[in-house]
């Protein structure tokens, strides 16, 4: 439904991430990756839009040592949907600051792994958060041996 032209995109999404569903949520993060009429989108939609995907953080499932592939391309369309609707001058502060401030999940970072985010922090060579995704990561794997 948002992979094409809508007519109030803010009203759907607002739908969407007021129900709750998970599934519905998932769904619409990977449409939003690639909809286009995100284009199109007023700077005011865009930001209405950021923030009510913002606000719908997805939880990994399970307890710390659980790690699966779907969470993790959950949580990946969840970060790369707010880029596309992201309005300030630089989305990899923003992430920066999301998982390095706010965050308390190490399994976070397999995502920036996962979501390419990783070298697009590294070579921009001035945010936190690369300089511990490596060690941080390694201390999961180590730490959670039999997660497969």
């Amino acid at each position: 439904m948002l992979g094409v032209d809508v007519e109030n995109p803010v009203e759907l999404v607002q739908e969407i991430v007021g129900s709750g569903n998970r599934y519905g949520l998932d769904v619409m993060c990977w449409t939003l990756r690639s909809a286009p009429w995100i284009k199109d989108s007023s700077l005011d939609e865009k930001r209405r839009i950021f923030d009510l995907i913002a606000a719908a953080a997805p939880k990994f499932a399970g307890d710390m040592l659980r790690l699966s592939i779907s969470d993790v391309g959950f949580y990946s369309a969840w970060i790369i949907a707010q880029e596309q609707f992201y309005t300030g001058d630089d989305f990899l502060g923003y992430l920066d600051d999301f998982i390095v401030i706010k965050t308390t999940e190490p399994r976070e970072l397999f995502v920036i792994l996962d979501a390419g985010y990783d070298g697009k922090l590294s070579n921009a060579g001035k945010y936190r958060l690369v300089q511990f995704i490596g060690k941080v990561t390694k201390d999961y794997v180590t730490s959670y041996l039999n997660n497969g």
